[in-house]
């Protein structure tokens, strides 16, 4: 009998144990449940404020881009409008017994145009047709554009005008310049006065009615010592170049080699956003990888563009 209440008290115990294990037991499931579901919804809220953030780096990162290029386009046009102005305090009257000359030379020019969008810009380059025609006259410079803004041809014209006087010693001064430039497309372009080389290599090649070899190409300002100037937008007016059947584009010397903006993929998990990286590759290499082989040739000097665009040596 009294090994029976032992037993009846050891069995009871024992049952007590196996309630406190399963009420604990439960107890910590619960607790592991409510854990589980917190951190789960903190991890929900951290991938959206993390997908937010990167949304908003891919914004910043192309308004910066953007930012950039508008500021070299800037000073670039900056440093040839202030060369411009200095040259043209000290010019002379141009001879007024000068003989009228006449010409005529069809050269492409090359442009680049911002496309905006809702929320950045993106720039294409495009090529532009120019007829440039010498014709006796009062000299006179008469611009014609067709769906074309922003490019500054009167300014380029002057300056030409001027080099091509200095450098061959004939006046313009009874000679009309009758410039007219069309695109097929309406180009609202952005990098002011970069077509002032092509310009007075059309004005050269007008007055010694010489052609311009076909494929021939370039982009840089006219200085008023004859030098080429830099530009900005190289990559994308030398592509357009390339579609349109280039062999040859002349740019700026120093310029061969351009920055390009390679998208990068960054990945946090199961996110991931895109950042764009600054690369420097030549000219030539970024448009082997658009497919388009095309000898890129460093100029200083508007006579080097002249002799590569003639074949006079």
């Amino acid at each position: 009998m009294y090994y029976d209440e032992i037993e009846g008290s050891d069995s009871a115990d024992k049952k007590e144990k196996r309630n406190t294990l399963v009420v604990f037991s439960l107890l910590l499931n619960i607790l592991l449940a409510s854990l589980g579901g917190y951190l789960y919804f903190q991890n929900q809220e951290l991938s959206k404020d993390l997908s937010q953030h990167s949304l908003k780096v891919n914004e910043l990162t192309q308004s910066l881009i953007e930012l950039e290029q508008q500021l070299n386009m800037s000073l670039q046009q900056l440093e040839y409008y202030r060369d411009l102005t200095e040259y043209y305090s000290s010019i002379v009257s141009s001879d007024s017994n000068a003989t009228g000359r006449r010409g005529k030379v069809d050269m492409p020019i090359l442009a680049v145009q911002a496309l905006k969008t809702f929320f950045n810009a993106e720039y294409q380059g495009h090529v532009l047709h120019a007829v440039l025609e010498l014709q006796e006259g009062e000299g006179r410079i008469l611009v014609n554009t067709e769906v074309i803004n922003g490019v500054d041809i009167q300014t380029s014209v002057r300056t030409a005008t001027q080099v091509v006087e200095r450098l061959t010693g004939i006046s313009f001064s009874n000679t009309d310049i009758i410039l007219t430039i069309t695109a097929t497309n309406q180009v609202d372009a952005v990098d002011g006065p970069s077509a002032g080389g092509a310009i007075t290599v059309a004005l050269m090649a007008a007055l010694e009615n010489k052609q311009i070899i076909e494929g021939v190409y370039m982009t840089g300002t006219i200085q008023s010592d004859g030098a080429i100037g830099q530009v900005s937008g190289i990559p994308h007016k030398a592509l357009a170049a390339a579609v349109d059947g280039a062999d040859k584009i002349l740019v700026p010397e120093g310029q061969g080699n351009v920055v390009i903006y390679e998208p990068k993929t960054v990945k946090i998990g199961r996110l991931s956003y895109t950042t764009y990286e600054k690369v420097f590759v030549h000219l030539e290499d970024y448009l082997a990888d658009e497919g388009y082989t095309v000898d890129v040739v460093e100029i200083s000097s508007v006579i080097e563009a002249y002799q590569l665009f003639t074949g006079q040596n």
